[in-house]
């Protein structure tokens, strides 16, 4: 996939630290934004462009909803201009189900931009190897949003049933 906008997460711990690739999608040309929290009380999360300073997290964050950094300026992402959404999950199944934080923050974003947006954005997880675990380990609710992939050190899996 040629993705031209793409989104990030700040890492908290234990998640894997993608900021890194924050420089690495600004060499290539491509725009990022990452999350804020907009509603807490209703789960609900959008993303903000990040302007092209450098790269370093204090010069571009600051600090939001429960601890978690947010761009310095909200500048929304409409859901229709994001190609690539890179995930954090706590555990994905081989089906390509997440567990995530339990908040549903991703889960509603995911639907409502696979509603709005077409072509929609790519859920791509990013987990440890050791996060993966097999089908059917943890409960999957009707809301829950599948990824089309997972990227671990050990590589890329799809998800089989993805609609892309």
């Amino acid at each position: 996939m040629a993705a031209t906008t793409v989104t990030i997460y700040v890492p908290l711990e234990p998640e894997v630290d993608v900021w890194p690739l924050l420089a690495v999608a600004r060499e290539s040309g491509k725009r990022v934004a990452i999350p804020r929290i907009v509603d807490r009380e209703h789960g609900i999360m959008t993303f903000d462009w990040l302007g092209l300073a450098s790269t370093t997290r204090a010069d571009e964050l600051v600090v939001g909803e429960f601890g978690i950094p947010r761009a310095r300026v909200a500048d929304e992402a409409r859901s229709g201009d994001v190609d690539l959404v890179l995930v954090p999950a706590t555990a994905v199944d081989t089906n390509g189900n997440r567990l995530g934080g339990g908040a549903g923050y991703y889960d509603r974003w995911l639907a409502g931009a696979r509603i709005e947006a077409i072509p929609r954005a790519f859920a791509l997880g990013v987990v440890f190897g050791v996060q993966v675990v097999a089908a059917g380990t943890f409960a999957v609710e009707t809301h829950d949003q599948p990824l089309d992939a997972w990227v671990t050190e050990h590589g890329i899996s799809r998800n089989n049933a993805s609609a892309l």
